[in-house]
């Protein structure tokens, strides 16, 4: 059981005995956590329904990517893009793909603005050490802060980058050829999300052999661009509120070439699902390339950006559990985080803490907003709310999207109750 985590300071909130979530707002349903009488949370007691979850299937699916890799290998100008952020996890994939499959790899890497020092250094020594392609992906200063700003203004967050990277990064893709992309998310990355998904079946009796299926099955280690997560998602950025004209044009020329990567069937791969991943093995690995745990981070957690306790204290004042407290409490619960390691990590997420004026300043800075802007959306909690921004027709009209409107609705409200 969790005990450091109970001393911690919590604002009086209780907290799970066994993984250590506090009773806040769930990302999908924007509910408060539940725990039962003996203080259990109900992510811990759908783990426990759930027996299937105990096996990460993790040699099912790395035949499934060795065949993959096998009949793509040498067919095109690259055989796989990685999302390339320096992190520990990137860094991880580019070792295991260049040393392990000897594949041609492009790595790109998303100028999101959030990158300091430490982080391009770690960029810049792996690059050399496993001499990688890299070409760095760089948007207008005023579009990256329009994007951001208005995902601050409409969500009340502005992280994560995984999928603006994939999407802004989506014409380089293209050309490259690349069957293969490569993103980079933890176990308990994918886990964490995994148990949204089945409480979201809870409560159908029929939907036990599909959540039993998915867990199992080859997708959440290569899973088709034309995967409904991918593209809703990505909409729900650019549909809702304000961008400016210049914005748009960008967002067009992105969601053309990211439909291109549909039609002929890229996929997406997350190795971290095909093989065990472990964060000391991990760092093991990239240190012998140069790499460094940059300064304030924990080796265990999120590497790859310099603002990342603002996320979780973003998540902290809305009252919400965010993605990356999901993901620690599900490598706790699975067993791949020991107690200790726990309570140093979830230290590092931003969550009951002062605030980190830094990363205030630098957020401001990047996105272009007033101080006093930053704390009226604070104070507004959208990330809590429960209903979906709604979508910008005008916006609808000028971007690429080839389906009627109303249907359009349905799919971008459902995508924002994945959280």
């Amino acid at each position: 059981m969790i005990s450091q985590v109970r001393m911690m300071k919590m604002d009086g909130k209780r907290a799970c005995r066994r993984c250590g979530l506090p009773v806040m707002l769930m990302p999908g349903n924007r509910e408060a956590l539940p725990l039962d009488e003996d203080g259990i949370c109900i992510y811990c007691r759908l783990y426990d329904d759930y027996d299937f979850l105990k096996d990460p299937c993790f040699d099912k699916r790395k035949a499934c990517l060795d065949e993959a890799i096998e009949s793509l290998r040498g067919q095109n100008r690259y055989d796989a893009v990685v999302m390339f952020t320096g992190g520990k996890d990137s860094a991880y994939t580019a070792c295991i793909l260049k040393e392990q499959y000897g594949l041609k790899v492009l790595a790109l890497t998303w100028e999101n603005g959030f990158f300091g020092p430490d982080q391009r250094a770690n960029i810049d020594n792996m690059v050399k050490s496993l001499d990688l392609e890299h070409r760095f992906v760089s948007l207008d200063r005023d579009v990256l802060a329009d994007f951001f700003r208005n995902r601050l203004r409409n969500y009340g967050r502005f992280c994560s980058c995984l999928l603006p990277a994939l999407f802004f990064c989506s014409p380089l893709i293209d050309e490259s050829e690349a069957p293969l992309i490569f993103i980079s998310t933890s176990y308990g990355q994918v886990l964490g999300g995994y148990l949204n998904m089945v409480l979201r079946h809870a409560d159908n009796p029929d939907a036990g052999d599909l959540v039993t299926k998915t867990w199992q099955g080859p997708d959440l280690a290569l899973v088709s661009l034309e995967n409904d997560y991918f593209y809703y998602a990505m909409l729900r950025d650019i549909l809702v509120g304000e961008l400016a004209p210049t914005t748009v044009k960008v967002a067009a020329d992105c969601l053309r070439a990211f439909n291109r990567l549909r039609a002929r069937n890229a996929r997406v791969a997350h190795l971290t699902m095909c093989m065990a991943c472990l964060p000391d093995t991990m760092v093991e690995t990239i240190s012998a390339h140069g790499w460094v745990c940059p300064a304030g981070a924990a080796e265990a957690g999120h590497t790859s950006c310099v603002v990342e306790p603002l996320k979780g204290y973003l998540a902290y004042r809305q009252d919400m559990l965010n993605p990356d407290f999901l993901e620690l409490a599900a490598a706790r619960r699975s067993g791949r985080c020991s107690e200790e390691q726990f309570s140093e990590d979830v230290q590092h997420l931003g969550y009951f803490m002062d605030e980190p004026r830094e990363c205030v300043a630098r957020l401001l800075d990047v996105l272009q907003i007033s101080r006093e802007e930053f704390d009226e959306i604070v104070k507004a909690r959208r990330y809590a709310n429960k209903t979906a921004p709604a979508i910008n027709e005008e916006l609808f009209r000028r971007l690429p999207v080839h389906m009627p409107f109303e249907e359009l609705k349905r799919h971008l409200n459902r995508a924002y109750s994945f959280g």
